[in-house]
């Protein structure tokens, strides 16, 4: 069973249970894919990857070219040279080394993007409980997109997939979205302090 399904299950039960006069349960979404990609924080932290990747790439640059100059160098020894051997070792452990450098530098952005996502979706979580508190609402669903795109050309499979298991309400009337409230709420509490 999706989640979806088994939210609509256990909404609908819980709300039988309940007693007539307290079957006036305040229901609202909140859409944490938008939120995510509206708030500052975010804006921020994809305008520190850029220039993280832009250096990463002028290092890279530099790394090939060093690489490059001594296969250069090497192309003016003569192979039956005592150095040949020697240089040929340098060139082959320096592409070995950039290779390895490569890796561990996009292990290490993919990281941090995967320790900002979860963190940022911790803070969004906290501000979607702090509005739902202020608005007096009893129950928050997430909202995903609420419109597939027009056509498939330029979305994966995968994408596509994540598309439709974001989606956790099926249909809604009049249900209040909460997500501009929170994502004015994180954008508050992050200009009060950008470095959290």
């Amino acid at each position: 069973m999706r989640v979806s399904s088994l939210i609509c299950v256990v909404v609908t039960i819980a709300f039988a249970a309940m007693p007539a006069q307290a079957q006036s349960l305040k229901i609202a979404t909140a859409n944490p894919y938008r939120i995510y990609a509206q708030i500052s924080e975010s804006s921020d932290f994809k305008q520190k990857m850029d220039n993280d990747k832009q250096k990463l790439e002028k290092e890279a640059n530099d790394r090939q070219m060093a690489i490059q100059l001594k296969i250069q160098q090497l192309r003016q020894v003569k192979p039956d040279h005592p150095t040949y051997i020697e240089r040929s070792r340098e060139i082959a452990k320096a592409g070995i080394d950039y290779k390895a450098w490569q890796e561990m530098q996009n292990d290490e952005l993919s990281r941090q993007q995967k320790m900002k996502l979860l963190a940022t979706y911790k803070k969004i979580e906290d501000a979607v409980a702090r509005v739902a508190e202020q608005e007096k609402i009893d129950l928050v669903l997430s909202a995903g997109p609420k419109e597939f795109p027009a056509t498939v050309e330029g979305i994966t499979y995968p994408e596509l997939m994540n598309l439709v298991g974001a989606r956790n309400i099926m249909y809604s009337k009049n249900i209040p979205d909460i997500s501009e409230k929170v994502i004015a709420m994180l954008d508050a509490d992050y200009a009060k302090n950008p470095q959290r």
